[in-house]
């Protein structure tokens, strides 16, 4: 990696899928001349949608509610007008659905339960084995359902997962409305909520691993919800959505190579070393997060188009300080960060 590097190849690597874990960003990605990239969220899912549809009237907000399909039964045609019932509801005490409900509790009605504490595979069961025909989880944190995985295909009626935001508001809404019935749409819609955007996923590896004193990851780039090429022989699909940091990191690898371009362009073929190709980078992401730079999303989520000005202001004002790329022989300095586990 070192000579790579320093022959001003930048090397492009996935923090890796371990988080919400510290200290999950193992080798070669924790390597000082790694340019590491952790996984954020995009404001946009495909998934099915759920409908309120009764009782009258019902509220505009009721209609279209996200629901990310989990990995097992799939839906093959739309599901109800059907009664919805909450767990905590049915059973006082186990709106988690971590244990068994009482027979019939969910007799053809869909489960509504909130996510913790137990495996997906467990709730879905647990509803499945008191009548449920299909199961909503209210995701327990802020941020774009995802795909629950854990479900075996042959076991399980059709689960989803819900945002926090719309299961609650479902979920009070039903409350508020003996009675109310539901319908799971089977088709994929796409679902855009902005404030689903830009917050590291959870599943995101986090710093600090390998020496303290070199802060990974990086940087975080989209890595959510990404149309990617897809092997055929999976799901018979040329193209799927897919979500992680190996999405993250080649988002980050295509931006470094279109600003190598534009800088090579504007300086007469010359192009950046590693380190100031690095620095331009982190120096232009957007702080989110904690500020200052943290374990989570680095020195921030990735802005092309800010370091993309900075490129080309430099070329408009060849004098200007705003990019220096040298070789400087001098003693490095070193910097401690603490963590507090945030």
């Amino acid at each position: 990696y070192n000579n790579a590097w320093d022959a001003g190849i930048v090397i492009i690597h996935s923090a890796g899928n371990n988080g919400p874990v510290p200290q999950t960003i193992g080798r070669p990605a924790n390597h000082a001349k790694v340019f590491t990239v952790g996984n954020s969220t995009t404001n946009r899912c495909h998934m099915n949608t759920v409908d309120a549809t009764g009782p009258d009237p019902v509220p505009a907000e009721m209609i279209g509610l996200g629901a990310m399909e989990g990995v097992g039964p799939k839906l093959t045609s739309d599901l109800g007008p059907a009664p919805i019932l909450f767990a905590g509801d049915v059973h006082p005490g186990n709106e988690l659905g971590c244990s068994p409900f009482p027979a019939g509790a969910f007799a053809g009605a869909v489960a509504l339960i909130r996510r913790g504490s137990c495996n997906f595979i467990t709730k879905v069961q647990n509803a499945e084995n008191a009548g449920a025909i299909a199961v909503l989880v209210i995701k327990n944190q802020a941020g774009p359902p995802f795909s629950m995985g854990g479900l075996n295909a042959g076991e399980t009626i059709p689960s989803f997962m819900m945002a926090q935001a719309d299961g609650e508001a479902l979920l009070a809404w039903m409350q508020a409305n003996p009675g109310a019935q539901v319908r799971i749409n089977s088709g994929a819609s796409r679902v855009l909520n902005d404030e689903w955007q830009d917050l590291i996923a959870s599943g995101s590896s986090r710093g600090p691993d390998g020496d303290p004193d070199i802060l990974k990851p990086d940087i975080a780039a989209p890595g959510t919800n990404i149309l990617s090429g897809n092997s055929p022989a999976q799901n018979g699909q040329n193209f799927a959505f897919m979500s992680g940091t190996s999405m993250a990191a080649p988002n980050a690898a295509g931006s470094a190579l279109l600003l190598q371009q534009l800088h090579m362009k504007l300086n007469q073929g010359r192009a950046l070393r590693s380190a100031t190709l690095k620095a331009l980078l982190i120096h232009t992401a957007d702080d989110l997060g904690r500020p200052g730079p943290d374990y989570a999303f680095g020195w921030g989520l990735l802005n092309v188009a800010a370091a993309a000005e900075i490129l080309r202001r430099q070329a408009e004002a060849p004098g200007a300080p705003l990019v220096t790329d040298a070789v400087l022989n001098a003693v490095p300095a070193r910097r401690a960060f603490v963590w507090d586990g945030l």
